[in-house]
């Protein structure tokens, strides 16, 4: 199926268009800047926030609590982790976007 037959049954097919432009014109030289951080930064944050979390709780001075509660806790600490640094990471780009138009 050659594109212009699949396009033309499509209702978003004005849309793509638009997608497209933004994505050109947007402040990051390249799109794929954007999905890295948006799809692959948060899974490293979390990775490496879990196995620091896990290296902490494991240390011994938590040997009241079963493996699987020290899991779970470090778990729910990596995702806090990875929640706050998005969030710092996302009003970032919102300052520096601003600051950026008040300059220029």
């Amino acid at each position: 199926m050659n594109k212009e037959n699949f396009c033309t049954d499509c209702q978003l097919k004005h849309d793509c268009g638009n997608v497209c432009q933004r994505l050109d014109d947007s402040q990051c030289p390249h799109f794929i800047l954007k999905i890295i951080a948006a799809f692959l930064l948060p899974m490293v944050i979390f990775i490496i926030s879990l196995a620091v979390f896990e290296k902490i709780l494991s240390g011994g001075a938590f040997l009241h609590i079963s493996q699987k509660m020290l899991t779970l806790i470090g778990f729910l600490l990596a995702l806090l982790t990875t929640i706050v640094c998005m969030l710092i990471i996302k009003l970032g780009n919102r300052l520096l976007r601003n600051f950026l138009r008040i300059i220029i």
